[in-house]
C-alpha cells in the first residue's frame, strides 16, 4: 500500500518535470552560418540557413620553389562529405512571426559557431530536449534587441 501510495504521490512531480522543456536561441554573425535560400512574398516568408560541421577543416598548404625559381603551391583538400544542419524558417499567413527578444534575457543560447567546433558532431536527437528552437542574427553589435525567429532544425548526416 506505502508503495502504490509513494507511486500516486510522485507520478505528478515525474509528468511535470519530464514536460519542462526549455526554448533554445541559436546566436549567429555572417561568419558561422550559411544563408541558402530566401523567399519573400505577400503571404510566405521561407528562409534555409546551413551550418557545416566540417567548416573548420582547412586546407593543407605547401609551398616550395621550383627549378626555375618559380614559386610553387600545392593545396590539399581532404574529399570527405561533412555532416550539416539545416536550419527553417517558415511563416505563413503570420502565423510565425518573428519576435523581438532582448539580449540580456536570454537563457539558453549557443553560438553557431561553437556548434561547428564541438566534439560530438551527432546533432540528430539533441535539439528535440528543447521547447522552441530560434535563430538569432548578431550581425548588429549596436543594439541590445533582436530578432528570434522559431525554426525547425534538421540534422544531415553527409552529403
Amino acid at each position: 500500500m506505502k508503495d502504490i501510495l509513494c507511486f500516486i504521490l510522485l507520478l505528478p512531480a515525474i509528468t511535470f518535470s519530464q514536460s519542462n522543456k526549455k526554448d533554445l536561441y541559436i546566436l549567429f554573425d555572417d561568419c558561422s552560418i550559411h544563408e541558402i535560400s530566401q523567399i519573400n512574398e505577400d503571404t510566405l516568408i521561407y528562409e534555409v540557413y546551413q551550418i557545416r560541421l566540417g567548416d573548420k577543416i582547412k586546407p593543407k598548404i605547401e609551398f616550395s620553389v621550383s627549378n626555375l625559381g618559380f614559386l610553387q603551391k600545392k593545396i590539399q583538400i581532404t574529399g570527405k562529405s561533412y555532416p550539416f544542419l539545416l536550419l527553417t524558417y517558415k511563416n505563413r499567413n503570420n502565423k510565425n512571426p518573428p519576435i523581438e527578444i532582448n539580449t540580456d534575457t536570454i537563457k539558453n543560447k549557443m553560438w553557431a559557431e561553437n556548434i561547428i567546433y564541438a566534439q560530438n558532431k551527432d546533432f540528430s536527437s539533441f535539439f528535440e530536449n528543447f521547447k522552441d528552437v530560434y535563430l538569432v542574427d548578431f550581425n548588429n553589435k549596436s543594439t541590445e534587441f533582436r530578432i528570434a525567429k522559431r525554426i525547425n532544425i534538421r540534422f544531415v548526416s553527409s552529403l
